[in-house]
């Protein structure tokens, strides 16, 4: 089964943060499997601006899965939506 069957759009994950560029950080949500998580997908309410500053290499962090494109190989990820919807709860 591949990552794209594995996962569907608004799956809650745990991953990883494993590196960042300066457009958002890579997440391991699975041993070998890295995903990028925009900063304009991080949660808004850590530290600082833009989103990084509020991450470390090697966080744990919750995300949701936003879109799945098989054809493109490609699993969005977000942040926003997983604490806006812990924070409802």
């Amino acid at each position: 089964m591949t990552a794209d069957e594995r996962y569907s759009p608004g799956d809650r994950v745990g991953g990883k943060v494993v590196s960042f560029t300066d457009h958002g950080a890579y997440i391991e949500i699975e041993p070998g499997l890295q995903r990028f998580l925009h900063r304009g997908e991080m949660n808004p309410n850590g530290p600082g601006e833009g989103g990084s500053a509020a991450l470390s290499k090697g966080d744990s962090v919750e995300v949701v899965v936003l879109k799945v494109d098989p054809l493109k190989r490609r699993i969005s990820l977000g942040q926003r939506c997983a604490s806006d919807a812990h924070g409802q709860t």
